[in-house]
């Protein structure tokens, strides 16, 4: 998401970009089973549950297709730590900073850099839609789907993930 919208506010700073896991700062991911995840995390976030979002958080790990269980627990542990660190940056009622970026998809065919997206095969069908729109509506729009893996295929598949990279990198 910061990656396509940064191409979209900023193009004149992005001579390439690869955007893993994601289009624009306003999708929408329709699936049931994401929308409970969603609605999950913020309940715990509200009520300042961080063990409650956490869980909620790390139950996007598998996707839709696979269970916790199916992860390698190394991975589960390294995004229990980084987001744990991120939370722990911010304060309950603190400013929310982000800049929203607006009216994303209408302003996508004017992006001019070769774009990459990358996605795991097993996240939600709306993700893997959203990235391929996103590829497919730019100039030089390219995606690719990594199979076995969902939302965090660079950490699932790092050797594929920057293969796939490495493939893109040189073509520029």
């Amino acid at each position: 998401m910061i990656v396509s919208d940064t191409l979209l506010e900023h193009p004149e700073l992005v001579r390439a970009a690869v955007v893993g896991g994601a289009s624009t700062g306003e999708f929408q991911d329709s699936d049931p089973w994401h929308r409970a995840i969603q609605a999950e995390t913020a309940r715990a976030l509200a009520a300042g549950d961080i063990e409650g979002w956490l869980k909620a958080f790390l139950s996007y790990v598998p996707g839709p297709h696979r269970t916790l269980d199916d992860v390698d627990p190394d991975i589960l542990r390294r995004l229990r730590e980084m987001a744990l660190n991120t939370l722990s940056k911010h304060t309950p009622g603190e400013k929310d900073w982000l800049v929203r970026v607006t009216d994303t998809w209408s302003r996508v065919p004017k992006i001019d850099v070769p774009v990459l997206t990358v996605n795991g095969a097993l996240d939600t069908p709306d993700a893997i839609a959203a990235a391929q729109r996103l590829a497919d509506s730019v100039r030089d729009g390219r995606s690719v789907l990594i199979e076995g893996t969902a939302h965090y295929s660079n950490m699932e598949k790092p050797e594929e993930f920057t293969a796939v990279v490495a493939d893109f990198l040189r073509t520029l």
